[in-house]
């Protein structure tokens, strides 16, 4: 029996040990199983013990009688060590003999009390450490329990859902009230949704650059087409002119930068070509500023 809950409890710790390895279910319902077989079958040894059976004395008496005819050695042993004499008195079965015949000797009493309170004093030892063995293996099983609640249901999770299972470092793999979370991340890794980013509005700046300035003296026309609207209101024709791209901000100034520059220009045309590269510097630090 004791070798059989040892065979057990060997088997329960491998199992215990592949289930958390392996985060599988199974394996810890199997290590449960078996760890409420061990603890039935210590807890029966614990309870045989509490009590003497009745078969005691034939018990030994059959035992006493088998190694007084084939290993009388042995019972002078027992006697030696007891102090008794015979089975149950001097008379029953006693060796050496001479215990017997001499009250000198020591040996008056029978040694079948001394040897029924050294079984229960070894029974005792026996429920006692059986019962703790018992007690740890609960207390073992209480803690696992716990630290299963802590971690959530996480022991079912794959490799795969490990990925995107939201990490949570006080309660374990997978919180359940995390779930509307999760599933985002599973739609958003199955593509069913479209990560979003929003971006500054960028508008397009047009500038109709006339021919001679002598063909064409209105100052050019500037127009803003802002990128971000609808795609139906981009597919309009494009004005004719050099397209370019700037941020809004810059364009709420650009319309005195090309009013200036077109006074420039008209200044120089009428002055018969006299401005010199200098007044083009200047004009362009002016319309810098």
């Amino acid at each position: 029996m004791i070798l059989a809950l040892g065979l057990l409890t060997m088997t329960g710790a491998h199992l215990a040990l592949a289930g958390v390895l392996a985060k599988h279910w199974p394996y810890i319902a199997a290590f449960i199983g078996y760890s409420v077989l061990v603890l039935s079958g210590a807890l029966k040894i614990a309870f045989t013990t509490m009590t003497v059976p009745a078969t005691i004395e034939s018990d030994f008496r059959s035992t006493w009688e088998g190694m007084y005819e084939h290993n009388k050695f042995r019972l002078y042993h027992i006697e030696r060590a007891y102090g008794c004499c015979g089975f149950m008195n001097a008379t029953d079965h006693a060796v050496p003999k001479v215990c017997k015949k001499s009250p000198e000797f020591g040996y008056e009493e029978g040694c079948f009390q001394f040897l029924k309170h050294e079984t229960q004093v070894q029974w005792a030892r026996a429920f006692a450490w059986t019962m703790g063995a018992a007690l740890a293996q609960l207390v073992l099983l209480g803690i696992g329990a716990f630290v299963y609640a802590r971690a959530g249901n996480g022991l079912h999770l794959d490799d795969e859902q490990e990925e995107y299972a939201p990490q949570d470092p006080e309660r374990g793999w997978f919180v359940p009230e995390r779930q509307a979370e999760r599933e985002f991340l599973q739609q958003q890794q199955a593509g069913s949704i479209t990560p979003t980013t929003d971006a500054p509005a960028v508008a397009t700046l047009q500038v109709a650059v006339p021919g001679p300035l002598t063909q064409s003296p209105d100052p050019p026309q500037l127009s803003v087409i802002p990128t971000g609207l609808p795609a139906e209101s981009q597919d309009a024709p494009p004005q004719k002119g050099n397209g370019i791209k700037l941020p809004e901000q810059i364009v709420r100034s650009s319309h005195g930068l090309i009013d200036h520059f077109y006074r420039h220009r008209t200044e120089k045309a009428e002055n018969g070509g006299r401005g010199s590269s200098g007044g083009g510097k200047q004009v362009l630090q002016d319309g810098q500023r």
